[in-house]
């Protein structure tokens, strides 16, 4: 019996990935430099953004698709 093991990725994003890279890389030596990894200058930003896209008063960010969910709840 020949057993062959392939490797199969989960996910590639590199196609993805490659056009955005130099931006991708300066955001995070943004981030890195400023060192305000939480509740720091992109976090505000985002959730400015996101409310006024929403029609809303106020958006709040997460650490993750559950914490979004409890807070709702």
């Amino acid at each position: 019996m020949n057993t062959t093991l392939t490797t199969i990725p989960l996910v590639d994003l590199s196609e993805q990935h490659q056009p955005l890279q130099n931006q991708i890389d300066a955001a995070v030596r943004d981030v890195l430099q400023r060192g305000d990894f939480i509740l720091g200058k992109d976090l505000a930003e985002f959730e400015a953004a996101f409310a006024l896209k929403s029609g809303v008063s106020y958006g709040i960010g997460t650490g993750c698709g559950t914490d979004a969910i409890a807070l709702g709840l």
